[in-house]
């Protein structure tokens, strides 16, 4: 076993399970710090897999408003199919409704995005410490909320490039913070939505689904896959347009339409294409 990178900021803690610590704020994903070993001793493809278990959950996590700190340990198991097992609470924060509130998260965001292969074993063990911080008392909080107020002066003035550069920026800044994210998906949104070539507007679909992954974005994302003469539903069109998001740079939009073939048939070669392209968008 090889612990990660000493740079990345990151430990290695229990030898065989991948663990993260998933800090929330009210019903957002705040900062991620995590701890995990990789059999295959390349722990780059753990930090991408873990930034994509981040974004599933991302969604679902939905505890209610509160004033005090708390902090939930949830154990799960993710197939190589992206199907949670296992799901228990090993530590409880002391409150049945967050502890309810994390296990929900969980169940709901599966299936989770296919573990690449060099994560080995039939099933890949997470150990996951979700803590819910109240919203608006953390400094990072307090910095992407005004870099947010910036960016939206910016696209007041019709500064959209300055807005979007803004919005990164907050988006950094708090991880947690969901305003940015989703101002920026619904000006990607937006722009899709007014571009008359489908081939330039799935691109921007792409990373709205990174951003902001909603139930009416997804009904969006197939008609628009469909109007470029293919099939949401299909294997090998789903592998072609990861092919031809590959081949133009949209590293978001190879990582989605691969994943999205293996959701509908699992192929070691389109594994293999998605491990590759996430081990090149991450170099």
């Amino acid at each position: 076993m090889k612990s990660v990178l000493a740079k990345s900021g990151f430990r290695l803690l229990n030898g065989d399970r991948l663990v993260l610590r998933l800090a929330f704020c009210a019903i957002a994903l705040a900062s991620l710090r995590c701890n995990y070993a990789v059999a295959s001793g390349d722990d780059s493809f753990a930090q991408l897999y873990i930034t994509q278990v981040q974004n599933a959950l991302r969604k679902f996590w939905q505890p209610p408003e509160g004033t005090s700190y708390r902090e939930i340990h949830v154990y799960f198991d993710v197939d190589r199919h992206g199907k949670a097992s296992n799901i228990q609470v090993k530590t409880s924060c002391g409150d049945a409704l967050y502890d309810k509130a994390a296990i929900e998260a969980v169940r709901r965001a599966q299936p989770f995005p296919i573990p690449p292969n060099q994560l080995t074993g039939a099933t890949i063990p997470l150990d996951i410490g979700i803590a819910y911080v109240p919203k608006n008392k953390t400094p990072e909080r307090a910095e992407a909320r005004r870099l947010f107020r910036e960016a939206e002066g910016l696209m007041t003035s019709g500064d959209k490039a300055g807005a979007i550069a803004k919005l990164q920026q907050s988006m950094r800044a708090d991880p947690s913070y969901r305003d940015p994210r989703k101002r920026l998906a619904f000006i990607y949104l937006d722009e899709a939505r007014f571009e008359k070539d489908s081939s330039v507007a799935l691109p921007l679909m792409h990373k709205v689904m990174t951003l902001a992954p909603e139930e009416d974005v997804y009904g969006r994302m197939d008609a628009l896959i469909r109007k470029l003469g293919k099939d949401p539903g299909s294997f090998s069109d789903r592998v072609s347009l990861g092919d031809e998001a590959r081949q133009s740079g949209d590293w978001p939009g190879a990582v989605y339409e691969y994943t999205a073939a293996l959701k509908l048939k699992q192929d070691d070669g389109v594994q293999k294409k998605l491990d590759d392209t996430l081990s090149q968008h991450h170099n």
